[in-house]
């Protein structure tokens, strides 16, 4: 019986010996990268961003003046 405990035991160790390598190794050679690559898309995103941004801006301008016409041309056949 001993001997199968200290088998378990054993087991035991290697698996936890393996789960702490892993963290390790995933920090050290997967984490930074993985970083890298997720904050450089973003980065490679905001001159699309920017020029949406700018279209946004000239669909609304655009929508203002079709109001303010719509709006004068209401006030000249009412009076």
């Amino acid at each position: 019986m001993k001997k199968e405990k200290g088998i378990s035991m054993l087991a035991f160790l290697v698996i936890v010996i393996i789960i702490i390598a892993a963290v390790f190794f995933w920090f050290k050679y997967f984490s930074e990268p993985m970083t890298t690559v997720v904050t450089g898309g973003a980065q490679q995103s905001l001159p699309a961003l920017d020029k949406a941004k700018k279209a946004r801006d000239t669909i609304n301008k655009a929508t203002q003046a079709r109001e303010e016409a719509a709006r004068k041309a209401n006030e000249g056949v009412g009076n």
